[in-house]
């Protein structure tokens, strides 16, 4: 259900702003579809400092409007496939991943993520939430992508690269604009946006519900088996979201935006229970251009976003019987001797504190059945258990308890050890004062402070109620000097320092240099640190079955985490040609990646914890290594206003190893298949004078290791290539074309099911029909 209530304050503005809005045509302003469709040439996300792509000192890619209009994409992930060496996946049909290079994860960590500036980065994953995005397809102008790490502009976020949505201006529209999507697995989407002016504020504010079925059931054959899954992981999305533009004069900007959104989705590793979230944002930038172009501006924003999560509950008679069967696997597997971890469970309750003993004894009511105190029923019992066999615990006389057993079991406190509903609550407060000054011919400065605070509350997360929080500050620099005209020399360098991490130093140099019109090479080099995130450093899932007696280490923190480390070395060619309608893009690298923080396991007994149920503890620490060698490039080429051709690939050759298993006995995994060795995109789009546009996309991706597939079955996901098809035709109902439908039929994966992360998520093909009315002023 969508959650008003949790956020009144955004909704009330939302309407009182869109009640005062009246449709005004401007008189001094209009933007004709050539304007909308103009090449983006300069880009402000590598330095903060507006720079053609000549003088850039990474390798950026623009997804710009009419690139998202021809492509096939459903959502805004589907976009990055176009990115060469991004990588995008699915965990189930509703959780996407979107990462760069390397590190394909359940939540990927070290990818910045923005719209209009604003990090969507929530603290309590370490990662974005894409179902919290809260953008549609419509509400995007263009997409700016660094590949590469962006330290000295975005901060450790941006570790591996940078991607900032930036939504289509308040000034681009003054009208309505309705659109419906229906198709095949429960797909229904439909969005209503509208836009308007009231004296110098000009508005946006749109309305989104989203609803889809998820991946089906799967049936079939996988690793030589016979396998049935069942698929539970749809989504329903209801998003509000409201932007306004204030120009009280020339210089001067000031940019508003708010959102609220609810979502119903699921959270799987194999079973999949409910997920719900309520978030919101609030996000104010205010920006002053000078006489000399050069500017100060001020970015201030909220994230907050709180999530309930939905399942079975886990009473201590359930966890006893997970002892049991953990008991029968050691049996089978591992030629143990069966009652190994109730015995240690038992044993654990023997050295409990005597007041500890004596509570459990009160609380049981042993004492009404004659017993004398808890030791003598624990020790009974102990001398008394025998190897567990299979059984079913529907029947329990079918499985090998005693009466002995079985009577102090039930007799104990049958606790909640892990409940029903699990809360959890993240919010984020980030500012930022920057300057862009250029007041030198040859020389422009880039200077910014910034400000953050995140905080998070997770009883299941973090072993605590109470609230998690980690303020970060951060300095940085970015120079960018034109000795003369065939030379730009380009320099970074960020300070962060983080509470509870120490205060780390990265950089950036690069040397670009101008081989003939339009035609450039670069050479570049960064060194960057990427703090622990809130999540690594106090995470702490801990089964108990009450606050003085453990069961199970779920996953924990090392005490003594610390940074990443990334150096990266590249060469870069960008060249236009044909009057700037072909553009193409090389670059080629190496990034060695040290000190990367990751899963490992433990044994229990080194942290001295007296029992655990698999007596393995998952550790968050510094547990791996990586180096990347590769190359990828794109192309661009746009022989008429009516073609649009598209093409991108990447190579990676991966070496590196994890210490997954640290003790008893030590395992080191290699890391060579991380990743798809080889990703290619290609786009081909036609439209002509009449309104018509055909679109076709490939998507090939190389087999590669997935860390989320069932071990026992394998981990490789097998190579596979996609074909997308999009066909629209809009019509104009007028002869200044302020009025129009547009009909647009999509097709995803023309060909066979491939599997996505698991061999139980199959992507099928996709069909759907979208119709949109639109009603623009301007």
């Amino acid at each position: 259900m969508y959650s008003i209530k949790k956020h009144p304050q955004i909704l009330v503005v939302s309407i009182l702003l869109s009640l005062l809005t009246a449709p005004v045509i401007a008189e001094d302003l209009v933007i004709t579809e050539d304007d909308l469709f103009a090449d983006i040439d300069t880009v402000s996300g590598v330095t903060h400092m507006r720079q053609t792509l000549q003088q850039v000192p990474a390798a950026v890619t623009i997804i710009d409007r009419q690139t998202i209009e021809a492509s096939a994409a459903l959502d805004v992930v589907d976009l990055f496939r176009l990115v060469p060496g991004f990588h995008v996946y699915f965990n189930h049909a509703n959780k996407p991943g979107v990462t760069y290079h390397a590190f394909g994860e359940d939540y990927p960590r070290r990818l910045e993520v923005k719209v209009d500036g604003r990090s969507v980065y929530e603290s309590i994953f370490s990662s974005v939430e894409w179902n919290t995005l809260g953008v549609t397809m419509d509400d995007i102008d263009y997409i700016e992508v660094v590949r590469g790490s962006n330290l000295p502009a975005d901060g450790s976020n941006a570790f591996l690269a940078s991607i900032n949505i930036v939504t289509r201006s308040s000034l681009m529209d003054d009208g309505l604009t309705v659109m419906t999507q229906q198709g095949n697995q429960g797909i229904l989407n439909s969005s209503i946006t509208y836009s308007g002016k009231v004296g110098q504020l000009d508005q946006r504010i749109t309305l989104q519900a989203r609803h889809n079925d998820g991946f089906s059931d799967f049936k079939g054959v996988f690793a030589g088996q016979e396998l049935e899954h069942a698929v539970d992981d749809g989504a329903k999305t209801k998003t509000l979201r409201y932007k306004a533009l204030w120009t009280p004069n020339a210089q001067d900007s000031l940019d508003i935006q708010l959102g609220t959104g609810n979502v119903d989705t699921a959270i799987t590793h194999f079973d999949y229970n409910q997920r719900t979230f309520d978030y919101s944002y609030q996000h104010l930038q205010w920006k002053h251009i000078g006489n000399d172009w050069s500017d100060i501006g001020f970015v201030l924003y909220h994230n907050s976003v709180d999530f309930v999560d939905r399942g079975t509950e886990i009473s201590f008679h359930d966890a006893y019987g997970i002892f049991y069967e953990r008991d029968l696997d050691l049996l089978a597997y591992y030629n143990g001797s069966g009652t190994k971890v109730r015995e240690s469970f038992i044993q654990n309750l023997i050295s409990l504190e005597q007041t500890q003993k004596d509570d459990l004894f009160v609380r049981s009511g042993l004492g009404a059945l004659g017993i004398s105190s808890l030791d003598s029923a624990l020790y009974t019992v102990s001398g008394q258990l025998q190897p567990a066999i299979s059984c079913e615990f529907s029947d329990i006389g079918s499985c090998s308890f005693t009466e002995q057993e079985l009577g102090l079991v039930f007799a104990l406190p049958n606790d909640t050890v892990r409940a029903s509903e699990l809360q959890h609550f993240s919010d984020r407060w980030d500012a930022e004062l920057r300057g862009s000054f250029y007041r030198w011919d040859n020389l422009r400065i880039g200077l910014g402070i910034a400000a953050r605070y995140d905080s998070a509350s997770s009883d299941f997360l973090f072993g605590s109620s109470k609230k998690f929080s980690q303020s970060a500050y951060r300095s940085y620099a970015n120079v960018e000097w034109m000795p003369n005209e065939k030379i730009t020399l380009n320099s970074g360098y960020v300070t962060e320092n983080v509470e509870h991490a120490g205060s780390h130093s990265s950089y950036r140099v690069a040397a670009n240099y101008q081989l003939a019109d339009q035609q450039t090479i670069r050479l570049a080099t960064n060194h960057s640190y990427r703090a622990p995130s809130l999540l690594e450093r106090f995470h702490n899932t801990v089964y108990r079955y009450n606050e003085n007696i453990i069961l199970d280490v779920s996953m924990t923190s090392d005490p003594n985490i610390f940074a990443e480390q990334l150096s990266s070395y590249e060469i870069g060619y960008g060249g236009s040609f044909l009057d700037r309608s072909l553009l193409v893009d090389l670059r080629i690298f190496q990034e060695d990646f040290s000190d990367i923080i990751n899963e490992t396991r433990r044994d229990s007994a080194d942290f001295e914890i007296p029992f655990d149920v698999d007596e393995q503890i998952n550790l968050y620490s510094n547990a791996d290594s990586l180096k990347l060698k590769g190359l990828e490039w794109q192309l661009q080429y746009k022989p008429t206003n009516n073609i649009l051709l598209h093409a991108n690939y990447s190579y990676i050759d991966a070496e590196g190893s994890s210490n997954y298993q640290i003790t008893p006995i030590e395992d080191i995994r290699p890391l060579d298949d991380i990743s798809p060795s080889n990703l290619f995109t290609g786009m081909a789009s036609y439209t002509n004078g009449n309104g018509l546009r055909l679109s076709l996309m490939y998507h090939y991706k190389s087999s590669y290791f997935s860390d989320l597939q069932d071990v026992g079955l394998g981990r490789a996901l097998d190579s596979y290539s996609r074909v997308d098809f999009k066909a629209s035709r809009r019509w104009s109902f007028n002869s200044q074309k302020d009025k129009w439908i547009e009909l647009s039929f999509t097709a995803q994966n023309l060909g066979s099911d491939y599997q996505e992360q698991r061999y139980f998520n199959q992507f099928e093909s996709r069909y759907f029909l979208e119709l949109k009315y639109g009603s623009n002023k301007r």
